[in-house]
């Protein structure tokens, strides 16, 4: 009987547990278990730390990352860099000396802040990130969207050479594509930010 409860109490713990860390360090970082998922929307979000000022994100809508090797990643390995992890809520926070960020644990929406906690950057609310497999080819793909909040006097410029005859792509769909003269370069600046959307996994 002593058995019996003392394996019951050890499950209702692990379980207790799994409920209050949504989360599970990795040498490098974490990786967040999103709870509310819909279809074609993240299940888990990965972020890594690469320097103090270099976050890598990556996210899926499967059980498990794929083991893959990206090509666009050229260095693999790099220094280990000191970093915290905290919860508060249902948020996971991941702390560098230069940066905070910060994962919703229920939508898997992604904040980037300084240091002292101030937004660079912040995902659209419920998560705003889209992953949507397709076939093209006879190949199963995905066609994915990644959306940020952006203020209404913020403009856009970069993308490399394109033809749509724009200089500031705020409010405009742009396919990243390369064809003859058009040159396309996933980095977007403006005067707030730069941010490199490049999707590697």
């Amino acid at each position: 009987m002593k058995k019996i409860f003392t394996f019951f109490i050890t499950l209702f713990l692990s379980i207790n547990l799994f409920a209050q860390h949504k989360y599970m360090e990795i040498p490098n970082g974490v990786i967040v278990h999103v709870a509310d998922t819909v279809t074609n929307e993240a299940k888990l979000v990965r972020v890594e730390a690469i320097t103090d000022k270099i976050i890598r994100v990556s996210a899926v809508n499967g059980d498990s990352f794929p083991e893959d090797e990206s090509l666009m990643i050229v260095k693999k390995k790099f220094p280990s860099v000191e970093f915290k992890v905290d919860q508060k809520g249902d948020t996971v926070l991941i702390k560098t000396k230069s940066l905070e960020v910060k994962v919703s644990g229920n939508s898997g929406g992604i904040v980037f802040c300084d240091a002292s906690g101030k937004p660079i950057l912040t995902e659209i609310k419920n998560g705003g990130k889209t992953i949507e497999p397709v076939i093209l080819e006879n190949k199963h793909l995905f066609r994915i969207r990644q959306q940020f909040e952006s203020p209404p006097d913020e403009a856009f410029y970069g993308l490399g050479q394109q033809q749509e005859g724009l200089f500031n792509y705020k409010g405009h769909d742009v396919d990243l594509y390369q064809y003859n003269t058009k040159i396309s370069i996933p980095s977007v600046f403006s005067k707030r930010r730069s941010v490199n959307p490049m999707a590697t996994t």
